[in-house]
């Protein structure tokens, strides 16, 4: 589109309004987009997705913001929600059989075995790493030893 001269270069120039809280904070971004470079191709681009959306074309959209197109859609926060329905569920037929097994009904919960083997463990030496300071922190150091050792 060339202007009145004959050129195809076009410039345009805006106003902002520094009083206005929002349009102070748009300057203070085009200024560092200035700074960096990105001004002109930052401001084309904005318009191009501006105007395609006017027009209901997401295709710019979607190749600048793959990821918010995403959210729209709503596929990967439903996915999510999806796994965490199913996995309530599965923790409330848990809990309703677990509190049936209280009524008699007996149910298999998948729980590891634990090998609690303190044979290795000579509790003598326990005792005497154990810092025995004074007051209550002695009776603590002992019922803990204590607790250990009748194991």
């Amino acid at each position: 589109m060339p202007d009145e001269y004959g050129r195809n270069r076009i410039q345009f120039r805006f106003w902002l309004d520094a009083n206005d809280p929002h349009q102070n904070d748009l300057g203070y971004a085009l200024l560092e987009l200035k700074k960096a470079r990105k001004y002109a191709p930052t401001l084309r681009n904005a318009l191009t997705l501006w105007f395609t959306l006017q027009h209901g074309r997401t295709d710019v959209l979607q190749e600048h913001f793959p990821h918010i197109v995403e959210k729209l859609a709503g596929n990967d926060d439903n996915d999510t929600l999806q796994r965490i329905l199913a996995e309530l569920e599965t923790l409330k037929a848990t809990a309703s059989a677990v509190s049936d097994n209280d009524t008699g009904s007996s149910v298999a919960l998948d729980v590891p075995a634990f090998d609690l083997n303190f044979d290795d463990i000579d509790f003598d030496d326990l005792t005497e790493a154990v810092d025995v300071g004074s007051g209550d922190d002695d009776d603590a150091a002992q019922n803990l030893i204590n607790s250990l050792m009748n194991l």
